[in-house]
């Protein structure tokens, strides 16, 4: 059962960190309030609150996209140890192990404070279970504008073997997006760096971009959301979920019903902005 919900919230995870429109941002989000929500999950974690806890962090994930500013190393490493938590508590050790790692990379001998685990508990172990020296990375496509923030620091790789946390920075330095990154996730497609067109091409280039590229990662969100939504779906059925309670399958059925409208809705959005590129196009 904890192994099942540790791929939902994978999944999830992966989600809510995910780039999306710039108008879901209503409201941008200081650095300085996301520390004070990591501040009442740890709060939360030291009390035993596992609900506000979980609800916490999730909600930490989900307004990283709406960060409005650099992140620094120090937010950035206790988000990794955080997640890590979260993963060990949804009974994932690797991917807490790995997060764990991210935040020894992000700030060299940083330790796991006693808040979140205990001396002698399992975790303290799997802490330093990885090391971080040998870890494989990956170049970064430039930019065409701007450049890359990573784990809170100006970087041109990411790490190709552990959690990140990746920023675009315009060239006014303020932040385009941000996202946590899992090693298999692809970083979100950025317009390369290119020599200057001249002015007769550029006058017959094609319309905008932007509307195909966010439908395309709106259908990629919709696609996740509904994988999500068949494996809670999956576990409510009982298909390797260990026998789970009744409260784990109430909590489990909801899960599956928000990420399948989630997904129809994201379907829906990625359909429009499709249609709304395509339009120009017939007008030529």
């Amino acid at each position: 059962m904890r192994r099942r919900l540790s791929l939902i919230f994978w999944v999830w995870a992966s989600l809510l960190a995910a780039p999306r429109a710039e108008a879901a941002c209503s409201t941008p989000t200081a650095q300085s309030e996301l520390v004070l929500s990591l501040d009442l999950a740890e709060r939360a974690l030291l009390n035993l609150d596992a609900e506000t806890f979980t609800s916490t962090l999730d909600r930490v994930m989900l307004s990283l996209d709406c960060l409005a500013e650099p992140a620094d190393p120090t937010f950035v490493m206790r988000l990794h140890q955080l997640v890590g938590v979260r993963h060990f508590m949804a009974g994932d050790e690797r991917l807490a192990a790995l997060a764990f790692a991210a935040a020894r990379q992000t700030v060299p001998e940083a330790p796991l404070p006693t808040s979140l685990a205990p001396e002698g508990h399992t975790m303290r172990g799997l802490y330093g279970l990885i090391p971080t020296d040998s870890a494989a990375v990956e170049a970064l496509t430039p930019p065409r504008q701007g450049s890359y923030r990573v784990n809170g620091a100006p970087s041109v790789t990411r790490s190709a073997e552990l959690p990140t946390l990746v920023q675009h920075l315009g060239a006014d330095g303020g932040v385009l997006w941000t996202a946590y990154l899992y090693p298999n996730n692809p970083t979100p497609w950025v317009e390369p760096a290119r020599r200057a067109t001249p002015p007769d091409a550029a006058a017959a280039e094609s319309p905008s971009r932007a509307p195909l590229i966010a439908a395309g990662s709106m259908a990629l969100v919709s696609a996740g959301l509904y994988v999500g939504s068949q494996a809670a779906r999956a576990c409510f059925n009982d298909d390797g979920c260990g026998g789970p309670t009744q409260d784990d399958l109430t909590q489990t059925w909801t899960l599956h019903r928000a990420l399948y409208v989630s997904a129809a809705a994201g379907g829906a959005v990625s359909l429009a902005l499709g249609v709304t590129w395509a339009l120009p196009l017939e007008s030529r």
